[in-house]
């Protein structure tokens, strides 16, 4: 069994007629710390040296601490999801896709047909492309909106 095949691999929810992707919804947990866990730790701990790795202009320090603390919790409790019960916590991985959606189609969409992207957003927009995609395979929508 390929690795693709494994992560796509549907297992039943405990209990219930539904089936979940129990692999990839780990996958997205993990993925969810290591890079939202790990830049928000960054931007809180060192915002100066993230601002200068990510190619970020220079940023309000109290909205840069925003954005840093709510990546850093939910890459925390992306922890928790793939230690603990991967559909218990699939409420934080509807959060980040849904304020990822709504990020893509009021904020990149109308700076990109009037300013257009800089690098560092369209890294940003690759970058979170990859959990927009990921989440739509991952959450287990029928399950979700059943209950």
């Amino acid at each position: 069994m390929s690795v693709l095949e494994k992560l796509l691999e549907k297992k039943p929810i405990k209990d219930t007629e539904f089936e979940v992707r129990e692999n990839l919804l780990k996958f997205m947990y993990l993925w969810t710390f290591g890079i939202a866990g790990i830049i928000g730790m960054l931007m809180i701990f060192a915002p100066a040296w993230s601002m200068e790795v990510l190619l970020l202009p220079p940023q309000d320090s109290i909205m840069y601490g925003v954005l840093g603390s709510l990546w850093m919790a939910f890459g925390l409790v992306g922890l928790l999801g793939f230690f603990v019960d991967p559909v218990k916590y699939v409420p934080i991985l509807m959060v980040q896709f849904t304020y990822k959606v709504i990020w893509y189609i009021a904020v990149v969409l109308p700076v990109a047909i009037t300013a257009g992207l800089q690098f560092h957003a369209i890294l940003m927009v690759i970058v979170f492309a990859t959990y927009v995609v990921g989440d739509i395979f991952a959450i287990p929508f029928k399950y979700l909106f059943q209950k």
